[in-house]
């Protein structure tokens, strides 16, 4: 499977530097603005771009008559000092996660291991259903320099923040959250509402217009935004929006699925799904003597039930290993007093090509 072209530019200078970033121990000057416009083939704006939020973010600086340089064993200020002073941190998840969200972070633990192996990094199951002295032992007697704290639920996120409010002296927090709301001092999230927005910019640059939505659920907070990014990206292209081209999860999406296939006619030449219903989606296919992506395209989210099939699939892909490393390095920067600042970053899911998908 290889990454798209169709990944933002400036993302690919980010991940460029930041994987400088995770390799060096001393200060490594980054090329001239020319040279990476044309080692990434794009304009100097979206070179800037990049180096704008990367030096906001504390990962590159500036130096007058000097260029740009990944400081990787300096602040702000200048002072010098060694990387990961620190010995003890903590991977904490909360115990309502489902098996989706099970292996999300084991891919966000490899990060985290690969970017601290010279560190002691622990991992602790807490049961967040209720908050009592129990809990606030029980992280107590970790004696830790930090935390990594993974957390998706929207009840459980209310009550860290409350804890973190009334324990000023606890060690410092990182969240990882897929929660792009919240509202916490440093926060580190992946915004699955763009990952839609990404597959039909996709869909709509190899030639397709009509895209089926399979999975849509209105009931799930954010999803409103989600579905405006869809238009959006309609909009961006001149294709009219199809509300009828939405099969919710109410709706029985199998039934509904099957129908469109009876007709013989397809209204729709792609479809972008949930990792749930892409099982289903192939085998109805199968028993109409249809297959992907002879009769229609396939992009979904990435996700261990579309590993299932076996299949080379077009994936709309989070970047968890870069989630777990980019949250593991910026924990280090603020356990050393190298970030004062509150940190948040956004990572956007990107596409990675498979078989599922072809030209119109």
């Amino acid at each position: 499977m290889k990454t798209s072209t169709l990944v933002p530019e400036y993302m690919k200078i980010r991940q460029f530097v930041l994987n400088r970033y995770m390799s060096i121990h001393e200060p490594e000057k980054l090329p001239a603005e020319r040279e990476m416009c044309e080692m990434f083939n794009v304009c100097r704006g979206t070179v800037r771009k990049a180096l704008s939020d990367l030096t906001r973010e504390g990962y590159i600086t500036s130096r007058a008559r000097s260029g740009n340089f990944i400081m990787p064993t300096e602040n702000h200020f200048g002072i010098q000092y060694s990387r990961h002073k620190f010995k003890r941190v903590a991977m904490i998840k909360d115990r309502g996660m489902n098996i989706s969200m099970g292996w999300q972070s084991m891919k966000m633990m490899s990060g985290i291991y690969r970017t601290m192996s010279d560190r002691e990094v622990i991992m602790e199951n807490i049961n967040f259903s209720s908050f009592d002295k129990s809990i606030i032992n029980q992280l107590g007697q970790l004696t830790l320099d930090g935390i990594l704290w993974q957390v998706n639920r929207r009840s459980v996120l209310d009550k860290i923040k409350e804890f973190l409010k009334n324990n000023e002296n606890f060690p410092p927090v990182m969240l990882i959250s897929f929660q792009p709301e919240t509202e916490f001092e440093n926060v580190i999230y992946i915004d699955y509402k763009k990952a839609y927005y990404h597959a039909a910019e996709y869909l709509f640059k190899l030639g397709h217009r009509d895209i089926l939505y399979v999975g849509y659920n209105p009931k799930i907070h954010g999803c409103d935004e989600e579905l405006e990014m869809l238009k959006k990206a309609h909009i961006n292209h001149n294709i009219p929006f199809n509300r009828n081209l939405i099969i919710e999860e109410c709706d029985g999406i199998a039934d509904r699925f099957e129908g469109m296939l009876q007709t013989g006619n397809l209204p729709f030449t792609a479809v972008i799904c949930r990792s749930l219903f892409c099982e289903m989606i192939y085998e109805t296919a199968a028993k109409r003597g249809m297959s992907i992506p002879r009769d229609f395209s396939l992009v979904s989210e990435r996700d261990i039930f579309t590993k299932r099939l076996k299949k080379s699939l077009t994936l709309m892909s989070p970047p968890l290993e870069n989630l777990g490393s980019v949250a593991a390095i910026k924990l280090a920067d603020i356990i050393e007093k190298k970030i004062t600042s509150p940190v948040r970053i956004e990572l956007e899911c990107e596409i990675s090509e498979g078989d599922s998908c072809k030209k119109i």
